[in-house]
């Protein structure tokens, strides 16, 4: 299994990892599969914060169900959200490739198709 890194962010600093952490454990493709990650307490903090969704992909179809989830939670109820304050979703693999999905549910194919081929390619090491 691999682990990918899920951050939710907007343009005012605000996060969305518990909220959207437990959009992606009602998935059914990604049930057993999703944990918090968290960030150790420092002085300049209240107490520790989640610094990340993570979540374990065996293959590029665990992959592309993650994505088409983050999507579908982006583009839901909408008026939730500000326009402006609408958060930005990261999926950082463990080689550093990036997939960036907008406020508005959109992303780069290249980019997932070059990070499905990337974990496909670890599972068969």
């Amino acid at each position: 299994m691999t682990d990918v890194v899920v951050t939710a962010t907007t343009p005012d600093g605000s996060r969305h990892q518990e909220v959207l952490g437990e959009w992606l454990r009602a998935e059914d493709a990604l049930r057993g599969r999703v944990r918090n990650s968290m960030q150790p307490q420092t002085q300049e903090s209240m107490g520790a914060l989640s610094d990340g969704i993570i979540v374990a992909i065996g293959s590029g179809g665990i992959l592309t169900a993650l994505v088409t989830s983050l999507v579908n939670w982006l583009t839901r109820d909408k008026s939730t959200a500000s326009e402006v304050n609408r958060p930005i979703i990261t999926v950082t693999l463990p080689d550093g490739m990036v997939i960036r999905i907008d406020s508005q549910g959109a992303l780069n194919p290249s980019e997932v198709a070059a990070a499905v081929e990337s974990i496909d390619r670890r599972a068969e090491e």
